[in-house]
Protein backbone atom coordinates (compact mmCIF):
# COMPACT_ATOMS: atom_id res chain seq x y z
CA UNK A 1 0.00 0.00 0.00
CA UNK A 2 1.55 3.38 -0.36
CA UNK A 3 -0.68 6.93 0.20
CA UNK A 4 -2.87 8.98 -2.16
CA UNK A 5 -1.31 11.62 -4.37
CA UNK A 6 -3.16 14.92 -3.84
CA UNK A 7 -5.73 15.73 -6.88
CA UNK A 8 -4.02 18.26 -9.36
CA UNK A 9 -6.80 19.23 -11.29
CA UNK A 10 -10.46 20.21 -10.67
CA UNK A 11 -11.89 17.63 -12.37
CA UNK A 12 -10.06 13.71 -12.30
CA UNK A 13 -11.35 10.62 -14.35
CA UNK A 14 -13.87 9.19 -15.01
CA UNK A 15 -12.73 6.22 -12.82
CA UNK A 16 -14.78 3.16 -12.14
CA UNK A 17 -16.13 3.17 -8.67
CA UNK A 18 -17.31 -0.19 -6.98
CA UNK A 19 -19.92 1.91 -5.57
CA UNK A 20 -20.78 4.81 -8.72
CA UNK A 21 -20.37 2.85 -11.61
CA UNK A 22 -18.89 5.48 -14.37
CA UNK A 23 -17.81 8.29 -11.60
CA UNK A 24 -16.21 11.54 -12.94
CA UNK A 25 -14.68 13.23 -9.70
CA UNK A 26 -15.03 17.12 -9.16
CA UNK A 27 -12.37 18.31 -6.67
CA UNK A 28 -13.44 21.69 -5.11
CA UNK A 29 -10.61 21.92 -2.62
CA UNK A 30 -6.94 23.62 -3.08
CA UNK A 31 -4.45 21.40 -5.31
CA UNK A 32 -1.28 22.28 -2.80
CA UNK A 33 -2.35 20.51 0.07
CA UNK A 34 -5.30 18.19 1.91
CA UNK A 35 -7.98 20.85 3.09
CA UNK A 36 -10.87 19.38 5.92
CA UNK A 37 -12.58 19.47 8.92
CA UNK A 38 -11.07 16.34 9.84
CA UNK A 39 -7.74 14.74 10.62
CA UNK A 40 -8.74 11.30 10.05
CA UNK A 41 -6.07 8.66 11.24
CA UNK A 42 -6.67 6.80 8.33
CA UNK A 43 -6.41 9.29 5.66
CA UNK A 44 -4.99 8.29 2.16
CA UNK A 45 -4.02 11.81 1.73
CA UNK A 46 -2.09 11.58 4.71
CA UNK A 47 -2.60 14.20 7.85
CA UNK A 48 -4.32 17.10 7.23
CA UNK A 49 -2.07 20.34 7.80
CA UNK A 50 -4.73 22.19 10.06
CA UNK A 51 -8.58 21.09 10.14
CA UNK A 52 -10.58 24.01 9.30
CA UNK A 53 -14.34 25.14 9.99
CA UNK A 54 -16.59 27.32 7.72
CA UNK A 55 -15.45 29.73 9.89
CA UNK A 56 -12.08 29.81 9.26
CA UNK A 57 -11.50 28.93 5.57
CA UNK A 58 -8.48 29.25 3.18
CA UNK A 59 -8.18 31.42 0.32
CA UNK A 60 -6.57 29.23 -2.45
CA UNK A 61 -9.87 27.45 -3.49
CA UNK A 62 -10.12 27.34 -6.96
CA UNK A 63 -13.22 30.01 -8.45
CA UNK A 64 -16.94 29.29 -8.61
CA UNK A 65 -16.75 30.59 -12.55
CA UNK A 66 -13.49 28.14 -13.26
CA UNK A 67 -14.97 25.21 -11.66
CA UNK A 68 -18.51 25.41 -13.66
CA UNK A 69 -16.60 26.31 -16.79
CA UNK A 70 -14.00 23.47 -16.65
CA UNK A 71 -17.25 21.49 -15.92
CA UNK A 72 -19.14 22.56 -18.88
CA UNK A 73 -16.11 22.62 -21.04
CA UNK A 74 -15.62 18.81 -20.15
CA UNK A 75 -19.29 17.95 -21.02
CA UNK A 76 -19.17 20.42 -24.56
CA UNK A 77 -15.93 18.29 -25.98
CA UNK A 78 -15.72 14.92 -24.34
CA UNK A 79 -18.22 12.25 -26.07
CA UNK A 80 -17.15 9.75 -24.01
CA UNK A 81 -18.94 12.09 -20.96
CA UNK A 82 -22.32 10.97 -22.48
CA UNK A 83 -21.40 7.06 -20.55
CA UNK A 84 -20.91 8.78 -16.97
CA UNK A 85 -23.37 7.23 -14.56
CA UNK A 86 -22.59 9.90 -11.77
CA UNK A 87 -20.46 13.34 -11.22
CA UNK A 88 -18.94 13.09 -7.90
CA UNK A 89 -17.99 15.58 -5.08
CA UNK A 90 -15.21 14.76 -3.49
CA UNK A 91 -11.54 15.89 -4.09
CA UNK A 92 -8.61 16.66 -1.21
CA UNK A 93 -10.83 17.09 1.60
CA UNK A 94 -14.18 18.21 2.39
CA UNK A 95 -15.72 19.39 -0.45
CA UNK A 96 -18.71 21.01 1.57
CA UNK A 97 -15.89 23.55 2.66
CA UNK A 98 -16.22 25.70 -0.19
CA UNK A 99 -17.28 29.00 0.63
CA UNK A 100 -19.43 28.80 -2.93
CA UNK A 101 -20.81 25.50 -2.54
CA UNK A 102 -24.50 26.45 -2.59
CA UNK A 103 -23.68 28.17 -6.27
CA UNK A 104 -21.34 25.30 -7.15
CA UNK A 105 -23.72 22.80 -7.00
CA UNK A 106 -26.30 25.16 -8.49
CA UNK A 107 -24.35 25.20 -11.56
CA UNK A 108 -23.42 21.80 -11.68
CA UNK A 109 -26.85 20.63 -11.67
CA UNK A 110 -27.42 22.69 -15.05
CA UNK A 111 -24.96 21.72 -16.78
CA UNK A 112 -25.73 18.41 -16.17
CA UNK A 113 -29.28 18.74 -17.18
CA UNK A 114 -28.16 20.35 -20.55
CA UNK A 115 -25.50 18.12 -21.74
CA UNK A 116 -26.01 14.33 -19.79
CA UNK A 117 -29.21 14.37 -18.18
CA UNK A 118 -29.04 10.72 -17.89
CA UNK A 119 -26.10 11.27 -15.07
CA UNK A 120 -26.36 11.45 -11.07
CA UNK A 121 -25.15 13.55 -8.81
CA UNK A 122 -23.05 12.29 -5.57
CA UNK A 123 -21.20 13.78 -2.27
CA UNK A 124 -18.64 11.81 -1.06
CA UNK A 125 -18.90 14.06 3.17
CA UNK A 126 -18.01 13.92 6.67
CA UNK A 127 -21.38 15.95 6.98
CA UNK A 128 -19.50 18.84 9.33
CA UNK A 129 -20.86 21.40 7.58
CA UNK A 130 -24.65 20.29 7.75
CA UNK A 131 -25.28 22.49 10.76
CA UNK A 132 -25.43 25.28 8.66
CA UNK A 133 -28.97 24.90 6.73
CA UNK A 134 -27.90 26.36 3.27
CA UNK A 135 -25.17 23.27 3.09
CA UNK A 136 -27.97 21.22 4.49
CA UNK A 137 -30.71 22.32 1.64
CA UNK A 138 -27.81 21.82 -0.90
CA UNK A 139 -26.34 18.18 0.20
CA UNK A 140 -30.42 17.13 -0.38
CA UNK A 141 -29.94 18.08 -4.09
CA UNK A 142 -27.42 15.52 -4.53
CA UNK A 143 -29.22 12.07 -5.91
CA UNK A 144 -26.55 10.20 -3.83
CA UNK A 145 -25.39 11.22 -0.43
CA UNK A 146 -22.71 8.57 1.03
CA UNK A 147 -21.52 10.40 4.43
CA UNK A 148 -18.96 9.48 7.14
CA UNK A 149 -19.33 7.37 10.64
CA UNK A 150 -16.65 5.71 12.06
CA UNK A 151 -17.04 5.91 15.85
CA UNK A 152 -20.24 5.25 17.88
CA UNK A 153 -19.56 7.80 20.59
CA UNK A 154 -17.05 10.83 21.26
CA UNK A 155 -14.44 9.41 22.53
CA UNK A 156 -13.53 7.36 19.50
CA UNK A 157 -14.72 9.87 17.46
CA UNK A 158 -11.99 12.13 18.70
CA UNK A 159 -9.38 9.60 18.50
CA UNK A 160 -10.15 8.35 15.19
CA UNK A 161 -11.68 11.30 13.00
CA UNK A 162 -9.69 14.33 15.09
CA UNK A 163 -12.24 16.88 13.72
CA UNK A 164 -11.62 20.85 14.50
CA UNK A 165 -12.88 21.98 17.58
CA UNK A 166 -16.18 23.35 16.95
CA UNK A 167 -17.66 20.30 15.44
CA UNK A 168 -19.61 18.43 18.09
CA UNK A 169 -20.39 14.75 17.73
CA UNK A 170 -23.93 14.55 18.94
CA UNK A 171 -24.86 17.67 16.50
CA UNK A 172 -23.20 15.85 13.89
CA UNK A 173 -25.22 12.98 14.27
CA UNK A 174 -28.17 14.91 14.22
CA UNK A 175 -27.21 16.13 10.91
CA UNK A 176 -27.00 12.94 9.46
CA UNK A 177 -29.87 12.16 10.41
CA UNK A 178 -31.57 15.23 9.31
CA UNK A 179 -30.05 14.47 5.30
CA UNK A 180 -31.80 11.42 5.15
CA UNK A 181 -31.99 9.39 2.91
CA UNK A 182 -28.37 8.96 2.56
CA UNK A 183 -25.51 6.32 2.68
CA UNK A 184 -23.49 5.82 5.44
CA UNK A 185 -19.66 4.56 4.97
CA UNK A 186 -18.01 2.96 7.70
CA UNK A 187 -13.64 2.68 8.16
CA UNK A 188 -12.71 -0.38 10.66
CA UNK A 189 -8.97 -0.22 11.58
CA UNK A 190 -7.15 -1.73 14.08
CA UNK A 191 -3.85 -1.30 15.73
CA UNK A 192 -3.03 2.32 17.43
CA UNK A 193 -7.10 2.79 16.82
CA UNK A 194 -9.43 -0.08 17.64
CA UNK A 195 -13.23 0.55 16.20
CA UNK A 196 -13.90 -3.51 15.39
CA UNK A 197 -14.41 -4.33 19.19
CA UNK A 198 -17.82 -5.40 20.98
CA UNK A 199 -18.42 -2.46 22.77
CA UNK A 200 -17.61 0.12 19.59
CA UNK A 201 -19.70 -1.91 17.31
CA UNK A 202 -22.54 -1.94 19.62
CA UNK A 203 -22.75 1.79 19.82
CA UNK A 204 -22.22 2.67 16.26
CA UNK A 205 -25.33 0.03 16.09
CA UNK A 206 -26.97 2.54 18.11
CA UNK A 207 -25.82 5.14 16.27
CA UNK A 208 -26.92 3.92 13.17
CA UNK A 209 -30.25 3.14 14.43
CA UNK A 210 -30.84 7.21 15.25
CA UNK A 211 -29.56 8.01 11.50
CA UNK A 212 -31.83 5.53 9.44
CA UNK A 213 -29.50 5.55 6.57
CA UNK A 214 -30.71 3.38 3.78
CA UNK A 215 -27.33 1.18 3.85
CA UNK A 216 -24.43 1.37 5.23
CA UNK A 217 -20.93 0.44 3.60
CA UNK A 218 -18.06 -1.00 5.24
CA UNK A 219 -14.77 -1.25 4.64
CA UNK A 220 -10.77 -0.96 6.24
CA UNK A 221 -7.15 0.67 4.58
CA UNK A 222 -6.74 -0.04 0.94
CA UNK A 223 -3.87 2.29 0.77
CA UNK A 224 -1.13 3.49 3.45
CA UNK A 225 -3.03 5.36 6.41
CA UNK A 226 -1.52 8.59 7.71
CA UNK A 227 -1.26 6.66 11.20
CA UNK A 228 1.28 4.00 9.80
CA UNK A 229 0.58 2.17 13.22
CA UNK A 230 -2.90 1.07 12.15
CA UNK A 231 -3.91 -2.51 10.93
CA UNK A 232 -5.81 -3.39 8.05
CA UNK A 233 -8.94 -5.50 9.34
CA UNK A 234 -9.32 -8.58 7.64
CA UNK A 235 -11.71 -10.03 4.95
CA UNK A 236 -13.22 -12.51 6.97
CA UNK A 237 -13.73 -9.89 9.89
CA UNK A 238 -15.73 -7.43 8.49
CA UNK A 239 -17.90 -9.99 7.06
CA UNK A 240 -18.33 -10.67 10.99
CA UNK A 241 -19.09 -6.95 11.29
CA UNK A 242 -21.60 -6.79 9.02
CA UNK A 243 -23.58 -9.48 10.26
CA UNK A 244 -23.40 -8.21 13.96
CA UNK A 245 -24.36 -5.08 12.57
CA UNK A 246 -27.47 -6.43 10.39
CA UNK A 247 -28.63 -7.85 13.17
CA UNK A 248 -28.35 -5.15 15.51
CA UNK A 249 -29.74 -2.96 13.18
CA UNK A 250 -31.70 -4.31 10.54
CA UNK A 251 -29.89 -2.10 8.31
CA UNK A 252 -28.53 -3.17 4.63
CA UNK A 253 -24.37 -3.54 5.07
CA UNK A 254 -22.22 -3.65 2.22
CA UNK A 255 -18.40 -5.15 2.48
CA UNK A 256 -16.30 -3.33 0.00
CA UNK A 257 -12.57 -5.25 -0.09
Amino acid sequence: MKKMDLQQSIIYGPLLSRRLGLSLGINLLPTARKLCSFDCLYCQYGFTPQTVSTDNLSKDFPKTKLILKEIKNYFKEKTTSKNINYITLAGNGEPTLHPDFAEIVDGIIDIRDKYIPTAKLALLSNASTATNPKICETIKRFDKRIMKLDAGDKKMFKKINRANKNIDYDNLVLSLADLAPITLQTLFVEGSVNNTTKKQVALLSETYKKIKPENIQIYSLDRTPADEKLKKVSTTKLFDLKKQVMEATSIPVDVFV
